[in-house]
């Protein structure tokens, strides 16, 4: 099936709430190994640039700041994504609870 062809698409909130966690795991996974890397990186210390130049060890140290920051950002953003395709299939099974009509 591919987009446009007429064919149908099912979708469950279930199918959606395991889409977020799915996304969840295979995304976070790589999250951390460049955080473990980024830790690594924290190792060479400001001694290391005594031979060039303080500016550069400042430059340095800064951008693992921000790389962090961003790091840390990602990973807010995540877990946000997750959550909201969680509560979106809840909200989709609370839709169809409320919308179906009952027969006496």
């Amino acid at each position: 099936m591919s987009p446009g062809d007429g064919g149908d698409r099912i979708a469950t909130p279930e199918q959606m709430k395991q889409q977020g966690k799915n996304l969840h795991r295979n995304v976070d996974q790589y999250l951390q190994l460049a955080w473990n890397n980024l830790q690594g990186a924290r190792g060479v210390t400001q001694a290391n640039f005594t031979a060039t130049s303080y500016v550069l060890s400042m430059a340095y140290t800064a951008a693992l700041d921000v790389a962090e920051e961003d790091l840390e950002t990602k990973k807010k953003v995540l877990n946000k994504f997750r959550d909201l395709l969680a509560v979106s299939a809840t909200n989709w099974d609370s839709a169809e609870v409320k919308s179906t009509l009952a027969r006496p």
